[in-house]
């Protein structure tokens, strides 16, 4: 059984997203929101639609939700 200490801690990781990162994985995370943030501007991919489109082998943009869309789509062929 965990202790009630064992689950307060993991409740703490689940709801800290990234704030226990050490300092270069922190700049790293920053970087690649920089990147993203970047991305979005121009109107292309992100690094999580990205990795989202290679597993689901689709066209996939995770903001098509604020445009009532449906994330992923079927690739055209070319």
């Amino acid at each position: 059984m965990m202790t009630q200490t064992t689950m307060v801690v993991l409740t703490l990781l689940l709801i800290s997203g990234c704030t226990f990162l050490p300092v270069p994985l922190a700049w790293l995370n920053y970087a690649r929101t920089g990147y993203d943030v970047t991305q979005i501007a121009e109107g292309k991919a992100t690094t999580a639609d990205s990795v989202l489109s290679a597993t689901t082998d689709k066209d996939c943009r995770i903001f098509n939700v604020l445009d009532a869309k449906d994330i992923c789509t079927e690739r055209t062929k070319k």
